[in-house]
C-alpha cells in the first residue's frame, strides 16, 4: 500500500554553508556541509554540471589557462611541449603582461616561447689593447651587454675595463663572450657617461673601437642583473614582483627582467605566502600581512595591518563589482588562517568568511580560481591536506568539515 510521505520545504540557503555556529542554533538559510551543488546568491541550489576529460598524463600541476607542468616538461592541453628543463618543483608560478605569458619554476624566471626573462650579465669584459683608430690620447671606459637577436632586449653588465691610448689610437677587444649578440659601449676621452659603439654578432669574439661616439645611447643597465625565479610572481605598475622565499624582488620599471642587486628588493621576516597588488599598493603577506602603499618601490611605505598569516597560492586578484562594492576597481582576494580576506585599495582590509566557516589548523598550501557559469560568480579555493604541499588540481566537489566544539569531526 503506497503511503504518501510529507515533503518538508527548508526554503533558500542565501547564508550558504556555515560550519562555526552550533548544531542546535544554525542560522536561518544556512547548511552544514554541500557536495557537488551550487549555490547563488539568493541561497537557490543546482546539481554541480559534471566534466570530460582532455588530458591524460602523470605528476601533473600547476593549470595555468592551457598551460601545465608534466613532471620536468611544461605542456599545453594539445599536447604540445614548451619546456623541458624545468626543475622538479611542488608548482610553478605564474604572470601575464602584455601578452606574455611569464612563469618560474623557483629556480629560473621564464616567459612561455621565449626562454628566460632576463638577458644574462657576461661573464666578462673583453682583453682591451691600444691599435691604430682616431681616438684623442686619453682614458676610455669600455664595457659590454648581451643583446637578445629577437626582441632586441639587453641585459646588464660589468663595471667597465679602462685604457689609457695615445693620440690617433683605438682599442681593440679580444676575447669578446659568446652566447648572444654582443653591444659594446665606450665612453669619449676622460669621460664618464658610457655610448652605444657597435654590435658584435654572437661568435665573433673581436671588435675594434676606433671613434668613441657613434650613438646618443647611454648605457643603463649597469650593474643590473637577471630578476631571480620565486614562488610568486605579480604585475604593478611597469614592474615585476617576484617573492623568492622571505624576499620580494621587483624589476625596473619596463625591464621585467632586470634587477639592481643591491636595492631593488623589500625583505620581510618569514616566507612571503601572498603577494596581491590593487590600485595603490600592495598587500603582502609573510609573517603578519603588510601594504606596501604607493607606485614607486623608493616612495612606498610599508604598514602593518594585522597578524593574519596566509595560505600560500590562494590569492586573486578581480573586480570590486565581484564582492559587492561600488567601484570595479580591483581588489586583492586570498585565504589567510582565519578564512577568505579581500584587500581594497588604500590598505582596508575585510574578513569575508571568519563569521561562519572555519578552517583547518596548519593550512599552508592552496589555490583559488574564479568561475562564472550561467550567472553565479564563484570563487573556488581547493587547499592541499594538512602537511602536504599543494598539486593544484581542482575537483567537482566542495566539502565543508564540520567543527563542533573546536573539533573536527570525521
Amino acid at each position: 500500500m503506497f503511503v504518501a510521505k510529507e515533503t518538508v520545504n527548508l526554503g533558500k540557503f542565501s547564508a550558504g554553508i556555515n560550519n562555526v555556529a552550533p548544531d542546535t542554533d544554525l542560522p536561518e538559510g544556512s547548511l552544514v556541509t554541500a557536495t557537488n551543488v551550487d549555490l547563488d546568491k539568493e541561497g537557490n541550489v543546482y546539481s554541480r554540471k559534471g566534466y570530460t576529460k582532455v588530458y591524460s598524463g602523470s605528476d601533473i600541476h600547476s593549470l595555468f589557462q592551457t598551460y601545465f607542468a608534466e613532471g620536468s616538461e611544461l605542456k599545453d592541453l594539445s599536447g604540445t611541449i614548451h619546456d623541458t628543463n624545468l626543475a622538479v618543483t611542488k608548482y610553478l608560478a605564474w604572470e601575464t603582461i602584455l601578452g606574455k605569458h611569464y612563469y618560474s619554476d623557483g629556480k629560473a624566471l621564464k616567459i612561455v616561447d621565449g626562454g628566460l626573462a632576463g638577458i644574462p650579465t657576461p661573464p666578462n669584459n673583453p682583453v682591451l689593447s691600444s691599435t691604430s683608430g682616431l681616438l684623442d690620447g686619453g682614458t676610455y671606459q669600455v664595457a659590454i651587454v648581451y643583446q637578445d637577436p629577437n626582441t632586441g632586449e639587453i641585459g646588464g653588465a660589468l663595471l667597465a675595463s679602462a685604457i689609457t691610448v695615445n693620440d690617433a689610437s683605438g682599442i681593440s677587444l679580444s676575447n669578446i663572450p659568446t652566447g648572444f649578440n654582443v653591444i659594446v659601449y665606450c665612453s669619449t676621452q676622460n669621460g664618464e657617461e658610457l655610448y652605444q659603439n657597435g654590435i658584435v654578432p654572437n661568435g665573433t669574439t673581436s671588435y675594434t673601437v676606433i671613434n668613441s661616439r657613434k650613438s646618443t645611447r647611454i648605457l643603463d643597465t649597469q650593474f643590473m642583473e637577471p630578476l631571480p625565479g620565486g614562488h610568486i610572481i605579480r604585475h604593478y605598475k611597469a614592474r615585476l614582483y617576484v617573492a623568492h622565499d622571505n624576499v620580494l624582488w621587483f624589476s625596473e620599471a619596463f625591464r621585467y627582467g632586470l634587477r639592481k642587486t643591491n636595492k631593488d628588493f623589500f625583505q620581510f621576516p618569514a616566507k612571503i605566502t601572498i603577494v596581491q597588488p590593487v590600485s595603490n599598493g600592495l598587500y603582502v603577506v609573510a609573517d603578519k600581512t603588510y601594504f606596501l602603499a604607493g607606485n614607486e618601490p623608493k616612495d612606498m611605505q610599508q604598514i602593518m595591518l594585522s597578524t593574519d598569516q596566509g595560505i600560500e597560492g590562494t590569492g586573486l586578484t578581480m573586480g570590486g563589482n565581484s564582492f559587492g562594492l561600488e567601484s570595479d576597481t580591483e581588489v586583492g582576494f586570498w585565504y589567510s588562517n582565519k578564512g577568505a580576506m579581500l584587500g581594497i585599495s588604500g590598505g582596508t582590509l575585510k574578513q569575508l568568511t571568519s563569521d561562519r566557516l572555519a578552517l583547518e589548523e596548519g593550512l599552508a598550501f592552496g589555490t583559488s580560481v574564479y568561475k562564472e557559469v550561467e550567472g553565479i560568480k564563484q570563487i573556488i579555493t581547493n587547499f592541499s591536506p594538512k602537511g602536504q604541499e599543494a598539486a593544484f588540481a581542482f575537483g567537482t566537489s566542495i566539502t565543508s568539515k564540520i567543527i563542533r566544539n573546536g573539533v573536527v569531526l570525521p
